[in-house]
């Protein structure tokens, strides 16, 4: 009997244990559940893609370069005023010189000397009948070009106009070559400015031996080797910046189909039963 009491009593404290309880029957501890389904879902939020945007490409790079280029070409600017002021001065005394200004004189006197002449005999020839009946028909078609006329016969007047304009040159050009007078001033006209324009040629290219010349060009030569290569640094520059935006978009595509695609497959577990 006493041993049948010790039996029961310690099968009863094996039932009162909870953890044996719990391990003899088939309901699992809630706490034990609750934290198998945390862990459940921690996996699977790590196992979910980043899908975080890439950040905005940096354009830094580019406008600096575009800063250097843009300091680069005034100094280009800067350097080539200095040699025109340089050239300014040279061209001063160039025509200062007793020689240059003896040229000129000569220039200018031939051309007051044949524009008498010229004068003279075009108005002799403006008042004959012949050379007034010429420029009343050219005036008479640049009324008739000037009005309404038919589109079809424009050209045609246009054509008779060109034709009255040219005899009215030749009328002239016969009426100077046909003074003696006018043909020899015309001459002295031509070697006059043939003269001046030899020394003009000359100035500028002894301009280019000076060493105030020699040494602003070569500044400004330098300027715009400098300029050139920022020009090239920015171009290339922009092209890598603008593969880096097209990458990035390209990305940012990817991200928003991935997202497409998962917020499809979140509303489908949501979805109600049928």
């Amino acid at each position: 009997m006493f041993k049948s009491l010790v039996l029961a009593g310690a099968f009863g404290a094996i039932l009162a244990s909870p953890a044996l309880a719990a391990k003899g029957s088939g309901n699992p501890n809630p706490n034990n559940i609750n934290n198998t389904n945390n862990t459940n879902n921690n996996n699977n939020a790590n196992n979910k893609p980043n899908l975080q945007y890439p950040p905005p490409v940096d354009t830094t790079p580019a406008q600096e370069d575009h800063k250097k280029l843009d300091e680069a070409r005034a100094v280009v600017t800067k350097a080539q005023a200095h040699l025109n002021e340089v050239v300014a001065k040279l061209k001063t005394d160039f025509d200062a010189a007793p020689e240059h200004k003896a040229i000129v004189a000569t220039a200018q006197k031939a051309q007051a000397s044949y524009e008498a002449v010229r004068d003279k005999d075009l108005s002799t020839l403006h008042q004959s009948a012949e050379y007034k009946s010429a420029a009343a028909a050219r005036e008479e078609l640049s009324v008739r070009l000037a009005s309404d006329t038919d589109d079809a016969d424009r050209p045609q007047i246009a054509q008779q106009r060109l034709e009255a304009s040219k005899k009215l040159t030749a009328m002239d050009i016969a009426a100077l070559d046909a003074d003696p007078g006018a043909t020899t001033a015309h001459q002295k006209l031509v070697e006059a400015g043939g003269k001046y324009a030899a020394q003009l040629q000359q100035f500028q290219q002894s301009i280019r031996t000076t060493s105030d010349w020699q040494t602003v060009k070569a500044d400004l030569d330098k300027a715009k080797t400098d300029a050139t290569a920022a020009d090239k640094e920015l171009a290339a520059e922009l092209v890598k910046e603008a593969e880096a935006q097209k990458e990035r978009a390209a990305q940012v595509a990817q991200i928003d189909r991935e997202k497409l695609e998962q917020s499809g497959k979140g509303g489908a577990r949501m979805a109600p039963a049928q």
